[in-house]
């Protein structure tokens, strides 16, 4: 048998066994990544009983890739769950407190992934799935760097601001300002509450 293509053989299988090692030190990467969001942390809630005409605000402007779902409903008070996943998750907080008369909530990475080299990576950012229910004339601001974000028969005044992410409202009144840099914006009014 010709050397060279005993040498040939063999440098292929060394190659072979290089790659399979490779792709088991993926797997085995991958499933203790799912295994780490089996043990996210448990929802946080917060719930508030509204005045009269109190505005309401919820800010999420620290790097979480947040999913916002704000539905109405016919209770005069404000209840928000936060179910943050993925790396970091243990970092998300959830405060409440009253602001200039505005009920205001503040979703934050405390603290915060972002140190080291590798910081900045999108792998070091942490999920949050945040649901809120808020009287349906309510007063709302959602503010949010990365989306996306829904809103469902909140006819109230209405601000939204996104940074990333579509921004869907459904059975609005009329008084919206709707602005995402890097998304689509659409909107459905059912109910007409101020004049032009």
């Amino acid at each position: 048998m010709d050397k060279s293509f005993v040498r040939r053989a063999m440098r292929v299988l060394q190659a072979f066994r290089l790659g399979a090692a490779a792709a088991a030190a993926c797997i085995l990467f991958l499933a203790g990544a799912a295994a780490a969001r089996a043990d996210d942390p448990p929802p946080i809630t917060y719930a508030h009983a509204l005045a009269h005409g109190q505005p309401v605000l919820i800010d999420v402007t620290d790097d979480i890739k947040a999913d916002v779902h704000v539905t109405a409903w016919d209770k005069p008070s404000v209840d928000v769950t936060v179910t943050p996943t993925g790396n970091y998750a243990d970092s998300v907080r959830l405060s409440g407190s009253v602001e200039d008369s505005t009920l205001a909530m503040h979703v934050i990475c405390s603290p915060s992934p972002h140190n080291g080299v590798f910081g900045w990576l999108k792998y070091n950012r942490p999920d949050a799935r945040i649901d809120m229910h808020v009287p349906s004339d309510a007063t709302l601001s959602v503010h949010v760097i990365n989306g996306p974000i829904e809103v469902d028969n909140v006819t109230g005044r209405l601000v939204v601001t996104l940074v990333n992410g579509p921004i869907v409202v459904r059975g609005a009144g009329t008084l919206l300002f709707l602005t995402t840099t890097n998304g689509p914006v659409e909107a459905t009014v059912a109910k007409i509450t101020a004049q032009p």
